[in-house]
């Protein structure tokens, strides 16, 4: 999230659940309308790119750090042909942390006031499951808990995930297999990323997949989503 000044968690809070509503609003009005859903779902670039970019890097990210999984190029396949054929509501298609720009105005005490939020990048604009908006931000968040502010990354992603939880539906099951691949696919590219850290993020991503595909060999894992990240979603 780019904004000129770090952000209080009182902000945090309240960024995170203004741009939930707005997430919200969206996928509500995509289930609803035929006009947004004949212009929008024929986007063949939304509905391919993750695949080019994101998905086929993931196995060969997991392999470069000296983890191979059976079920995650199983899961990367059906990944992108959910993005292919997906028509469940309009989505955003690129929504995480760094397409999200952040106007605040601060007094010479400290206090701080949100001016506007703008949500950039809308080429992936598309139809799809609304889990992928709602995972990448909340993985984003985690990243930028564990490399920058805490506190104030954390308290974005808990009101972010609560506040959605309350005004839209989304499979918290597709939302953890969501955040898990992206740390696969993207914790790399974080600045200063240790070989250490960076297979520490790869097995966390596995563990999420793992708990979101609830197999029969894992469905002790689909049991931990109330204690998982995606906690907030959880009925």
């Amino acid at each position: 999230m780019c904004a000129s000044t770090a952000i209080s968690v009182d902000l945090a809070a309240l960024i995170g659940s203004q741009l939930a509503s707005f997430l919200a609003g969206l996928h509500n009005w995509g289930r609803q309308t035929q006009k947004g859903r004949a212009n929008l779902s024929a986007n063949v670039f939304g509905r391919t790119v993750m695949d080019l970019l994101g998905y086929q890097i993931a196995v060969p990210n997991a392999a470069a750090s000296g983890i191979v999984d059976p079920l995650l190029p199983i899961v990367m396949a059906a990944l992108a042909e959910r993005d292919r054929i997906g028509e469940e509501t309009a989505i955003m298609g690129d929504f995480w942390t760094a397409n999200v720009l952040v106007s605040i105005q601060e007094t010479a005490s400290g206090e701080q006031t949100l001016k506007r939020l703008w949500v950039i990048d809308w080429e992936n604009c598309r139809y799809g499951s609304p889990a992928s908006d709602i995972a990448p931000f909340a993985a984003d968040c985690y990243l930028n808990a564990r490399f920058h502010d805490e506190v104030s990354a954390e308290t974005l992603r808990h009101n972010f995930l609560q506040t959605y939880a309350a005004l839209a539906k989304v499979d918290p099951l597709e939302v953890v297999i969501g955040m898990g691949t992206f740390w696969i696919m993207w914790a790399g590219n974080r600045k200063g990323v240790s070989a250490t850290q960076l297979r520490e993020y790869i097995e966390k991503g596995i563990e999420y997949i793992r708990m979101g595909w609830g197999s029969s060999e894992d469905i002790g894992d689909v049991q931990r989503l109330p204690s998982s990240l995606a906690k907030e979603l959880v009925a």
